[in-house]
């Protein structure tokens, strides 16, 4: 009877558990927790200079501004006016740091200036967008 009544215990706990984890994430892998936070964010082109000076970002050597922090800053700047380019960075940001967050952070601090945690949960949809801008395809 005691075990009857454990397992079912342990059985209901898990299916609560089960649920709640799984209810953030969709059918395409998304964890809402993440890309709500960032959806409800309007970046514009500064927050994306400002963010990028405050954690020094820098430019991989191997990567389209080869390594340099300048010459990122006049292409975003020209980029960033043309039509549709913040909200497909918005949109990639929302996707990107939502299904991908904790490897996206590994990612970051494995190629640019180790950031703290907290500095990857606020602005991952921004710094995200510059590895991709920053990548030689």
């Amino acid at each position: 009877m005691k075990s009857t009544l454990l397992m079912l215990m342990v059985g209901a706990m898990l299916a609560i558990f089960t649920t709640k984890t799984q209810a953030q994430v969709d059918d395409y892998g998304v964890d809402h927790k993440w890309s709500d936070l960032y959806a409800a964010k309007n970046r514009s082109a500064m927050e994306y200079i400002n963010i990028a000076k405050r954690v020094n970002w820098i430019p991989r050597k191997d990567g389209k501004f080869e390594g340099s922090y300048e010459l990122f800053e006049k292409v975003f700047i020209e980029i960033a006016q043309k039509e549709g380019l913040m909200k497909q960075l918005k949109i990639d940001g929302e996707y990107y740091c939502g299904k991908d967050h904790e490897l996206l952070f590994y990612k970051y601090n494995k190629y640019y200036n180790t950031i703290s945690r907290d500095e990857w949960d606020n602005n991952c949809d921004i710094l995200n967008n510059l590895m991709r801008l920053d990548k030689k395809e």
